[in-house]
């Protein structure tokens, strides 16, 4: 059996991405991403633990 290669975890991980939002939402997606990294100057880390204290946030009860 083959190794993956990181290529190959990279195409799976957007296929995976595409197959859940679709093609259209995932291209929407990386450009809001980009134009949201060059406008912010962050760095994909930052953007990560943004996202996760999102999700974290939303989760929380309305008060």
């Amino acid at each position: 059996m083959e190794k993956e290669t990181n290529l190959d975890l990279i195409n799976k991980k957007k296929q995976f991405l595409i197959d859940e939002l679709g093609h259209n939402k995932f291209e929407q997606s990386l450009t809001a991403l980009d134009e949201l990294s060059k406008k912010y100057s962050l760095k994909p880390y930052q953007i990560i633990a943004l996202s996760e204290y999102h999700r974290f946030v939303t989760l929380l009860p309305s008060v």
